[in-house]
């Protein structure tokens, strides 16, 4: 426990000290005003004909705190993975990894490390969403501003999230394959599949829903579901398997008012039990990881180097004696000189950073990002383009074009 104790701490106070942070808790901080102002919804949408109503509840701290909740799992399950991966790759580009393989910590001790680093990421930004989520109600909300019940949800929903995305980033860190976009985008889809469960809840009242669906509860729809139900039928009383939706949402509006209630056994169990998939994901990722160092990533991974690893000892020392021997000392290498200080452009100087940003990959990702950037613009200006193409776009290519 004390060396993961220290890997975690190391790892989190060099997370802590990125500008980059900054941003994102201030985008989080964005998210408790909307929360508290309307723009972040938790409603029910009631269909009737082709108009759709949307019913959510008083900005009380009972109803805030719930919507606080969901959008701290929203911003966790949609946005968590990519703030935290990372970790192990940062360890391998300062070498810092040369030093753990070299120390007698084991992998499961430094891999546990890093992945309660992740949640201490999580339970940053968490902080963050409550703080911001207390100051807006205090302002703008309705009814007393009370602490617990405004910061509870966010505790009880998102945390344990926050732990299991922090094992599935490390997992992808562990597998070659996963490691760069190609695990952006799969992971992408693994988060909507997630979510495709929820439909076997619709049309089952919060007593009649099954135990292996409330299981599959990842974000928290189904813990709302069950404590506003009653809720909503003292204003709809024929809203019965309606589930509730959450973000920005258009249509009518109609409300109720949730002050409370106390809370179902199994939300707690259910939510805990997410610490069990994380922990179990953290074990299988020792199974592919490997301590090597930068250098080793590039030049020694796939079948050629393996079959490489099969030529004598002797013949490789001549390459790197070689390979020496064509290295140019010091003195021999000179940069141009500057002349003229005046040709400097900001523009110039934008051009050069996407040009290192974007070099470097294989030829497949250029065509792709290519496509994804070409592709919704396509659609979208398109004569006569339909519903569902608007819809394709917006669910489909802008999310994996904005990745």
């Amino acid at each position: 426990m004390r060396r993961i104790y220290h890997v975690a701490r190391a790892d989190f106070l060099q997370r802590v000290r990125s500008r980059r942070l900054l941003v994102v808790l201030a985008i989080v901080a964005l998210f408790g005003y909307l929360v508290n102002v309307g723009q972040i919804e938790l409603a029910y949408q009631i269909e009737n004909g082709d108009a759709v109503t949307n019913v959510h509840g008083a900005n009380t701290s009972a109803f805030v705190g719930l919507k606080a909740g969901m959008t701290g799992s929203m911003v966790l399950l949609f946005g968590g993975f990519y703030l935290m991966k990372g970790t192990l790759e940062r360890d391998r580009v300062h070498d810092v990894d040369q030093l753990v393989a070299c120390s007698t910590i084991t992998d499961r001790t430094y891999l546990l490390g890093k992945w309660m680093s992740n949640i201490g990421l999580g339970v940053v930004i968490l902080t963050t969403l409550g703080v911001a989520t207390v100051i807006n109600h205090a302002v703008h909300g309705v009814g007393p501003t009370e602490l617990l019940t405004l910061v509870g949800p966010i505790i009880v929903l998102a945390l344990p999230l926050s732990a299991l995305v922090g094992a599935v980033a490390l997992l992808f860190e562990t597998v070659d394959r996963l490691s760069g976009t190609l695990g952006n985008i799969a992971y992408f889809f693994l988060a909507g599949f997630a979510l495709a469960g929820l439909q076997s809840a619709e049309g089952h009242t919060p007593s009649e829903l099954p135990l292996w669906v409330k299981s599959i509860d990842i974000m928290g729809h189904l813990a709302v579901y069950s404590l506003t139900a009653d809720a909503l039928h003292t204003v709809v009383p024929d809203a019965s398997g309606v589930l509730p939706s959450f973000g920005a949402l258009n249509g009518d509006e109609q409300m109720f008012h949730y002050s409370g209630r106390t809370w179902p056994l199994w939300i707690y169990v259910q939510r805990t039990g997410l610490f069990l998939p994380a922990i179990g994901t953290v074990l299988v990722a020792t199974i592919p990881f490997t301590r090597r160092s930068s250098s080793t990533d590039s030049e020694g991974s796939g079948w050629l180097s393996r079959l490489g690893s099969l030529v004598p000892a002797v013949s490789q020392s001549n390459e790197v004696t070689e390979k020496t021997a064509e290295t140019p000392t010091v003195d021999s290498m000179s940069l141009t000189r500057v002349e003229d200080r005046t040709n400097w452009s900001f523009w110039r100087l934008v051009a050069a950073e996407i040009r290192l940003a974007v070099r470097g990959h294989r030829w497949w990702w250029y065509v792709c990002a290519v496509a994804l950037v070409v592709a919704p613009i396509g659609v979208l200006v398109r004569p006569g383009t339909s519903s569902t193409s608007v819809e394709l776009v917006r669910g489909v290519l802008l999310p994996l074009a904005f990745i």
